[in-house]
Parts: structure tokens; C-alpha cells; sequence
């Protein structure tokens, strides 16, 4: 089982977490779902997803939580990126 712990860098509305805590974040949040991924059940490449994304307003209010926050494949992370941006799947 591969997770992935994305780079980001700060932004102006959000406090970042350090990577220890970003790392028990995700950590809770996959205990949470189950250690797989939350649309499809993929158990490979699992990283940290945003209910409500930063640039959404996720940064001001619930950020970086579990309550915020849910367990999905990059497949399936980055089909609701490119939902959400409006570009097509490729």
C-alpha cells in the first residue's frame, strides 16, 4: 500500500500544517474510511482529500481536519480536481 503526502505550499488564508501533523491528519482520516479510497475502494496510492477545497473557501473555515477531510485513490483526487477546475477527464 502506497499513501501519498502532497507538497504544498502555504496560503494565505490557511495555517499549513507541519508534516507531522499533516501525516497523524491523514493517518485519523484513513483509519477513519477504512484505508481505502472513499468513491472507489481502491486500497493503492491513497492521499488526503478536501471536502471543501482551500481555494473554496475550505482554507477559512474547516481546512485541514478530519471532519473536512476524506481518504481518496490519485485516481479518483485528481477526477475531482478536474471536476472542480472544469477541465475534462483525459
Amino acid at each position: 500500500m502506497t499513501i501519498v503526502y502532497p507538497i504544498k505550499k502555504p496560503g494565505k488564508d490557511h495555517v499549513k500544517l507541519s508534516p507531522y501533523q499533516y501525516k497523524k491528519l491523514a493517518e485519523k482520516v484513513f483509519d477513519r474510511d477504512g484505508w481505502q479510497c472513499v468513491d472507489c475502494e481502491n486500497t493503492q496510492m491513497l492521499t488526503l482529500s478536501h471536502k471543501i477545497h482551500k481555494g473554496m473557501g475550505g482554507g477559512k473555515g474547516p481546512g485541514d481536519t478530519e471532519d473536512n477531510c476524506v481518504c481518496r485513490c490519485m485516481n479518483c483526487h485528481d477526477e475531482e480536481e478536474r471536476h472542480l477546475n472544469g477541465r475534462k477527464k483525459k
